[in-house]
């Protein structure tokens, strides 16, 4: 009977290291989401969601800088106008989402290089003027390059999908034509 009371070591022993196994990954898990939070930056905001698409406040702020400056107009980045170009950008993420599922054509970027440099003529007097405009207007020359692709990708979308989905022969235009003159 002796032999099954005797313990070299005390219960108590066992029970405190089995407690600070728990508790060391705690604390370091703690001290690890401490000084993580410390240094955590808040990187951008979610302004809308289309489907499993966002838009972020950044791509919304973006956006209105590069069409103002295309425009030559201050950014009005007031929430009336942020308002009205998510819904624009909803509508657009809408039609990007057609032109992936549609695998439409795609404008080369190379390809619209001229016309940049045309733009550069037309409203500024030389490349130090236009750098400082971009800088002004907190944008990339790489940024105004990104908005002419989706501008030329969205306006050869609109003329594939509708102008050319109605197609007139000449007999028809002829026969409209005299339709119309009859009546009057």
């Amino acid at each position: 009977m002796r032999a099954a009371a005797y313990q070299p070591f005390p219960v108590f022993v066992f029970y405190r290291t089995d407690v600070l196994k728990r508790l060391i990954p705690a604390w370091l898990f703690a001290a690890l989401a401490l000084a993580l939070g410390a240094q955590a930056e808040l990187i951008d905001r979610i302004a809308v969601s289309v489907g499993n698409r966002v838009i972020t406040q950044n791509d919304l702020e973006l956006q209105i800088r590069v069409v103002a400056f295309q425009n030559g107009v201050k950014p009005d980045l007031s929430p009336a106008n942020k308002r009205a170009v998510a819904e624009k950008m909803i509508q657009q993420k809408l039609i990007q989402i057609d032109l992936e599922t549609s695998r439409y054509p795609q404008p080369i970027p190379a390809e619209l290089m001229p016309a940049i440099e045309e733009f550069k003529k037309t409203h500024f007097m030389d490349s130090a003027e236009y750098e400082r405009a971009l800088a002004a207007y907190r944008i990339t020359e790489q940024d105004l390059l990104d908005m002419l692709v989706w501008q030329r990708t969205l306006l050869n979308f609109i003329e594939l999908r509708f102008e050319t989905g109605v197609q007139v022969s000449e007999a028809e235009k002829a026969t409209l034509a005299e339709i119309s003159n009859a009546l009057g």
